[in-house]
Formats: structure tokens, C-alpha cells, sequence
């Protein structure tokens, strides 16, 4: 979590513009947490000095975020190698499909691309 936190602050500090979501089972891991490592907390903090701070999504509000990003950056656990193992969230894919086959997809895929 703190490296892939570091790699966000890197896009950012090299004029690069990102959201940070929260779905799924990482809903809150982030932005309801209360007792974070001080370097995370420091590089939170430091992306919140660019208005980015993590917030939970709803299946919606994902799908429509999906739609209009170029890049998917996803932090996956490393406990599980993902189901299926590569999603690609294409155009026809977030038109074709519901909000929460969507979120239930990208938060269950070993690896996420946009196409």
C-alpha cells in the first residue's frame, strides 16, 4: 500500500493529474483510516496539497469515471492472483454492462488495462 501511495505521489510530482479510488473490499482503506505509518499519512498529505485525497465510489459513479480516464492504475492484493486475470475495460464493455458487474469486475481482476 505505502509503494503503490509513493507511486501516486511520483504521477503527481511529475505534472501528471489522478483520482484515488476506493472500491470494493478497499472501500475505506484509506480514507477512513485513522492510525495510517507516518509515511503514508506524509504522502497522503502530500497528495492532498493537489486535491487528491482517496474516496469511496459507488458502482455508478466508478463506471462513469472508467469511461472517461485514459489509464487504470489498480492496487490489487496480493493474497489472490485475481479472477479473471486480465480485465480489459473497454469502451464496449463499460457501455455494455451494469454498474455493479463493472465494480464486482475491476475489483475481482488480477490485472485492469483501459483500452
Amino acid at each position: 500500500l505505502e509503494e503503490f501511495v509513493r507511486l501516486c505521489v511520483g504521477v503527481v510530482a511529475g505534472g501528471g493529474r489522478l483520482d484515488l479510488l476506493e472500491v470494493g473490499p478497499g472501500r475505506g482503506l484509506l480514507s477512513a483510516a485513522d492510525d495510517l505509518p507516518d509515511e503514508l499519512a506524509r504522502n497522503l498529505a502530500g497528495l492532498a496539497d493537489f486535491d487528491i485525497t482517496p474516496r469511496p465510489v459507488s458502482p455508478s459513479d466508478l463506471r462513469d469515471l472508467l469511461r472517461s480516464c485514459d489509464h487504470v492504475l489498480r492496487l490489487a492484493s496480493p493474497a489472490r492472483s485475481g479472477s479473471p486475470e486480465l480485465l480489459i475495460l473497454s469502451n464496449a464493455f463499460l457501455e455494455g454492462s451494469e454498474p455493479d458487474v463493472i465494480a464486482q469486475q475491476v475489483g475481482a481482476a488480477g490485472q485492469v488495462i483501459r483500452t
